[in-house]
């Protein structure tokens, strides 16, 4: 450790002889035998000079070992340490950083000659990836910023793939707003860096900060403020327009945030931070824009969905989405003008709640904390976040243009302003003209028969208005019916794919082969039943009844939750269901049949713990190499509880749930059938559990039968039900509500898939 002391140009002559070397000795003794011997104890009874010689060359020693174990090391907590001696502190850290890079570099060749180049490193900015450093270009006589990747990560391979694809795609997405980088290197000792432009100025996020103190300092007039905050709506609109740049070329950045923008003292509006950067294939706009796709030449992949800031991560970034699309940045570019807006991020509280909240999309709107936002505005954020992508801006280019459009007085998609804005904005915008209206409008009052006139006008107007407002209801219902189909869908496919994930590891398989090599042996059921807890419990924000594993043969082999309330353990551990429609996929639960072979929704059935009326989503657990299906695993939920998705309509919509496949009720504790039909209500508002199977609601035959003669395109409104519809629950005689459906259809699996149509059908209605 003395020898390394050394190379960072301490020598004798530096420190001298005699007190000052024996307390370097004694202190670095103590850091070699992790003895709890600080600085500040060594400094008394020193007087200066010596007094800040000798903590330059203690602070020398403890940032030399600080550095090898991991530590992150910042030059501004030694100076708060010591306030007496900040420059000794700046000096002290000077000299450490220029002697470790010293070792460092030297041996770089072709892609950097970093010794002969560049110099003067200055410590910058760190963070848990890397540390960037100011240097000088002597060569070109310019200043640059090299980002080193940190020693401690050097070795790690993940932490390498990561750092040298944010060097390949910051380099190759060539735009304004993206820093050039001038280059890659290797220090020759496992150190990866990249050079690229030096950026003057502060972060977004530090401009937010600043715009929203207020403190006794603070002499900002109105104007000033609405200046500063019309900057950094512009600033927002140019991060837009470098983010619609990078998914055109098919690149989601999944970190972005206020931290990771820089403004420069110039007007440059620059998005850093491309470490958790990853390729998407581009679809639909994005394949149209008309630039290539960039692809990573290097192989390296930040294929991590949960990589990213959790207060700005899209539901599906934090729900574990594997496959995220340009629409999830979109979603965090919405929670940075929610920054904006109000001065701090919808979401807080711990990791788990945080993750919670963004799933829910349980949040404040913008104007809850501060009624001066603008409504438009307001609108512009909440549809940019809004839970399901689709509802989402299709481009980070629409959403630029929104607030583009709310600067220029421009009226905007997002939100439809009240008559009286829309008057004052067309006057603004024809000033002379509306001066001459109201001139002549003065005028115009001064006679009666003039005012007759526009009174009959508007008289006019108003019935024209009532004639349309049936029309309006009829679309709105049409809109609502695809809207709430299409949550529907993303909650089913979310709940699929919780399944198909938690079956894809080799514990499960390992466990699974056993349990159907030796079904006799219960004490290999435990490890799973552990495993089904632990699923469980990680998703309980999932609303679901159960969650179970049958065996190959179709036994129940473990059960969450395991106990009944009086401390036994539920009767169906142990049955065979391999009759079951969730275990074999065949619409019928009376004759058995093989494990499935891909996921399936099953129809409504009656369950043997209690009689509940139930439906099951299933996937099949299948070997590593797509071999036998060795269990299907299941998660349960009971009819009428489908009230759990929160669908936001306008007032007085409801939703109805219905499944349109046919099936045959099986009895409890019977092979006989039950009733049987079409049109099953899985959900309605005033529907209560059912303990009587012969009373399942239905929706009449008729009505059935239109909707399945009805195209499933359901374009211009075509999706309206016949004014003779009836709710299915509402005491007969009532009157007939408007109402409207869609199909539930999983988009987002390919048009094979079993389960791509579900055969459910949404149905709003309106009194």
């Amino acid at each position: 450790m003395g020898a390394k002391r050394l190379n960072s140009d301490i020598t004798e002559d530096a420190i001298g002889s005699g007190p000052v070397e024996s307390a370097c000795a004694e202190f670095e003794a103590a850091r070699k035998s992790d003895q709890d011997l600080r600085i500040e104890d060594l400094l008394i009874d020193w007087e200066e000079p010596e007094r800040s010689k000798l903590l330059s060359e203690l602070l020398l020693i403890e940032l030399t070992y600080a550095s090898e174990g991991g530590e992150t090391l910042v030059s501004h907590i030694y100076e708060t340490r010591f306030p007496d001696h900040r420059q000794v502190v700046k000096d002290t850290f000077e000299r450490w950083l220029q002697g470790r890079r010293s070792d460092t570099v030297s041996d770089i060749d072709d892609t950097l000659v970093m010794e002969s180049r560049f110099g003067k490193l200055r410590l910058h900015a760190q963070g848990g990836l890397g540390m960037v450093f100011r240097a000088d270009d002597q060569e070109l006589s310019r200043e640059v910023a090299v980002k080193f990747i940190r020693t401690n990560l050097a070795d790690d391979r993940e932490s390498r793939d990561r750092f040298r694809l944010e060097a390949e795609i910051t380099s190759r997405l060539e735009h304004p707003g993206i820093v050039p980088v001038y280059g890659l290197g290797d220090t020759g000792k496992g150190e990866l860096f990249y050079a690229m432009r030096f950026i003057q100025g502060r972060t977004l996020n530090d401009s937010i900060v600043r715009y929203y103190k207020r403190d006794d300092s603070d002499n900002r007039s109105a104007t000033d403020r609405e200046r500063q905050y019309r900057e950094l709506l512009e600033r927002f609109v140019a991060v837009c327009k470098t983010m619609a740049y990078a998914h055109n070329r098919g690149i989601v950045h999944r970190d972005i945030k206020p931290e990771n923008v820089m403004l420069g003292r110039y007007g440059e509006t620059i998005v850093i931070d491309w470490g958790l950067a990853m390729h998407v294939s581009r679809q639909g706009v994005f394949k149209q824009s008309g630039e290539m796709t960039l692809m990573p030449s290097s192989g390296s992949s930040s294929g991590d969905s949960w990589g990213g800031t959790p207060a700005y991560m899209s539901p599906e970034q934090a729900s574990g989405t594997l496959e995220l699309t340009p629409a999830s940045d979109v979603y965090s570019l919405g929670v940075t003008l929610y920054k904006i807006l109000v001065g701090e991020v919808p979401f807080s509280g711990t990791l788990h709640e945080l993750r919670s909240k963004v799933i829910r999309g349980d949040f404040k709107k913008p104007t809850l904390l501060n009624r001066r936002i603008s409504k438009a505005l307001e609108a512009i954020c909440l549809k940019a976040m809004a839970s399901t992508p689709s509802d989402r801006y299709e481009t980070a280019l629409d959403l630029a243009e929104d607030v583009e459009n709310y600067l220029a007085d421009a009226p905007v998609t997002a939100y439809r302003d009240p008559i009286s804005r829309r008057l004052a904005r067309w006057g603004r915008r024809h000033r002379a003209l509306s001066q001459g209206l109201l001139v002549g409008l003065l005028l115009l009052t001064i006679s009666g028969l003039a005012a007759t006139a526009i009174f009959s006008e508007l008289r006019s107007k108003a019935v024209t208005l009532q004639q349309s407002e049936h029309e309006l209801r009829k679309h709105s219902l049409s809109v609502s019916a695809r809207f709430a189909a299409r949550t529907i869908a993303d909650k089913v496919d979310i709940r699929l794919r919780i399944l198909e994930a938690a079956t894809d590891h080799p514990d499960v398989h390992s466990m699974m082969e056993q349990i159907n090599s030796q079904p006799q042996d219960q004490s290999l059921r435990e490890p799973l039943q552990r495993w089904i807890d632990t699923q469980a419990a990680r998703n309980e924000h999932i609303e679901s009844r159960s969650w179970f594993v049958c065996a190959a043969d179709g036994t129940q082999v473990a059960r969450y939750p395991l106990l009944q309330e009086d401390g036994l353990p539920f009767a169906s551990l142990g049955e065979n269901y391999s009759y079951r429609d969730y275990f074999h996929g065949q619409l019928s639960d009376f004759e058995s049949g093989p494990p499935l072979r891909e996921s399936h929704v099953s129809v409504a059935m009656e369950s043997t713990n209690g009689g509940d009326l139930i439906v099951v989503f299933s996937a099949p657990i299948k070997s590593a190499d797509n071999g036998p299906t060795l269990g299907v695993v299941g998660m349960s939920i009971e009819l009428g509880q489908f009230a759990g998705l929160d669908i936001p309509l306008p007032e007085r919509q409801k939703v109805l749930l219905v499944d349109m496949r046919r099936y045959f009720m099986k009895l409890k504790d019977s092979n006989k059938k039950g009733p049987s039909g079409e049109g099953l209500l899985l959900h309605h508002p005033d529907l209560r559990n059912v303990s009587n199977p012969d009373e399942l609601p239905h929706l009449d035959p008729s009505v059935v039968k239109s909707i399945r003669a009805t195209s499933t395109d359901l374009a211009n409104d075509q999706n309206l039900l016949s004014s003779d519809y009836h709710d299915p629950i509402a005491v007969p005689g009532g009157d007939s509500p408007l109402a409207a459906f869609a199909p539930v259809i999983l988009t987002a699996r390919p048009p094979e898939a079993e389960v791509f149509r579900t055969d459910w059908v949404v149905i709003i209605q309106q009194q």
